[in-house]
């Protein structure tokens, strides 16, 4: 079963988050067949918060996969499959296990965000644990945040 029937799909590990599952998926709906230029009521940036043990990581990556499955997050298509599993050549997901994420990290980023997505409709950057940027990390990163090109998220 498909997400567009009513069934889980990409959704199905994000356990007990159903109103959130009910914002993320209407996102995406609202996201025409031409992908970013019909996306009159997508937003470019996302906050997930919540503790640690919460779900946060596991519906950003649920997110992701919906934004670049044509059919809105079925969970079956390769599209989905390769998102879920951080293969997708379109899906970024930055985790540290470091203290601190650094300023050159984060340019990195302002420089991956501006390129076009090469196979999905969405070039989708998910940062984990975004409170361990360093002060200038995340003033490199605000104007990417603020003001994205139209098919980054």
């Amino acid at each position: 079963m498909t997400a567009t029937t009513g069934a889980v799909g990409v959704w199905e590990d994000v356990v007990g988050q159903e109103r959130v599952v009910d914002v993320l998926r209407s996102a995406v709906r609202s996201i025409g067949s031409d992908g970013p230029a019909g996306s009159s009521g997508m937003t470019h940036a996302w906050l997930f918060t919540g503790p640690p043990g919460s779900g946060r990581s596991v519906a950003a990556r649920a997110f992701a996969a919906a934004l670049q499955c044509p059919d809105h997050g079925c969970g079956e298509c390769h599209e989905c499959r390769t998102a879920l599993a951080g293969t997708h050549a379109d899906v970024t997901v930055v985790a540290t296990e470091l203290l601190s994420i650094k300023t050159e990290q984060a340019r990195e980023l302002v420089q991956l965000a501006a390129r076009r997505p090469t196979l999905g409709r969405w070039r989708v950057i998910i940062i984990e644990d975004a409170d361990r940027l360093t002060e200038t990390a995340a003033d490199v990163l605000l104007k990417a945040v603020e003001e994205p090109p139209p098919a980054t998220v």
